[in-house]
């Protein structure tokens, strides 16, 4: 049993640091030829910060998500706070994709809200089946919110960027 429970938190650290390698990739790639260059509010931590930053929420949903694969996934509740869960983080990648790589702000924006209804909806389905999961989301939350304001701001700052970004 303990080499089982092992085995799912190293599976589980490991696809969270996976997107996390590509939310790094997909920032750090972007930093010389738009991030750096775009108006942003005062309050945008430093690059090496949020580079950091990355890294801690990756393992954070690590954490996460090894809570709620911990729960045997045998109920309805369980199966969908993984599924809300998974969700949230292909979402959250994408947010990187298409903020940083494709360089829209607006439709970043677009992502951003939909992460945090999933989030909020995952934080409220683990409660009821794996509650030692929202310790490690709820913080992510606060992060999501900041980064959905920051987004904000940066599009409103930046009012001549083109909608679709390098979508087109």
């Amino acid at each position: 049993m303990a080499g089982h429970r092992f085995s799912t938190l190293i599976t589980s650290l490991v696809a969270c640091v996976v997107a996390g390698y590509a939310d790094l990739y997909l920032f750090t790639t972007s930093l010389p030829v738009f991030y750096d260059i775009l108006p942003k509010p005062g309050f945008v931590p430093p690059d090496l910060f949020s580079f950091y930053g990355i890294i801690v929420v990756s393992l954070l949903l690590g954490l996460a998500l090894y809570s709620i694969r911990n729960t045997g996934l045998k109920h309805n509740d369980e199966r969908l706070a993984l599924y809300l869960f998974l969700f949230g983080l292909v979402l959250n990648v994408l947010w990187f994709l298409i903020f940083f790589w494709y360089r829209s702000v607006f439709f970043g924006l677009i992502v951003m809200i939909m992460l945090i209804t999933v989030l909020i909806c995952t934080i409220y389905q683990a409660l009821k089946s794996a509650v030692s999961a929202t310790i490690f989301l709820v913080p992510y939350l606060i992060v999501m919110l900041l980064a959905a304001y920051a987004n904000l701001v940066i599009y409103q700052m930046n009012p001549g960027l083109p909608l679709w970004g390098a979508l087109f």
